[in-house]
C-alpha cells in the first residue's frame, strides 16, 4: 500500500518510520534514554509529550492542518481503522498521497 503509492521516495521512507514508531520524535528519545530539557510537543501548549500519535493526530495545529484539507480523523479507533475510516469519508482515489505528504509537512513544520 505504501510503496506503490506516488509519492517520492524520502516521504514514503519518512511515512514507513512513522508507521513503525522510528521518528525522533521527544517521546523517542524518551525512550532510548536521550536527555532533553523538555519533552512536550513543541507545536502546541498543551503540555503533552510529543509522540509520534499526539504529533500527527491530537496536536491542534496537526488537527487543524488535517480539517484544513477535510480529512478527519477518528481518534477512538485504532490507528488501521483510523485511516480506513479517514480514507472512506475523504471518498478521493488520492487520500494516501494527500495523508503521506501532510504528514511530512506536519514533520518537517515541527522540525523547524
Amino acid at each position: 500500500w505504501l510503496w506503490s503509492s506516488f509519492n517520492i521516495g524520502k516521504h514514503k521512507f519518512f511515512f514507513w518510520l512513522l508507521l513503525r514508531d522510528r521518528l525522533n520524535t521527544r517521546g523517542l528519545l524518551r525512550r532510548k534514554n536521550k536527555h532533553l530539557d523538555d519533552y512536550t510537543c513543541v507545536l502546541c501548549s498543551n503540555n503533552r509529550e510529543e509522540t509520534c500519535f499526539h504529533l500527527f493526530f491530537e496536536c491542534p495545529f496537526s488537527t487543524d492542518c488535517w480539517s484544513s484539507i477535510s480529512i478527519q480523523w477518528n481518534l477512538a479507533l485504532q490507528p488501521l481503522d483510523m485511516v480506513i475510516s479517514a480514507r472512506t469519508v475523504f471518498g478521493k482515489s488520492f487520500f494516501r498521497e494527500i495523508m503521506i505528504t501532510s504528514c511530512w509537512v506536519i514533520w518537517k513544520t515541527e522540525m523547524e
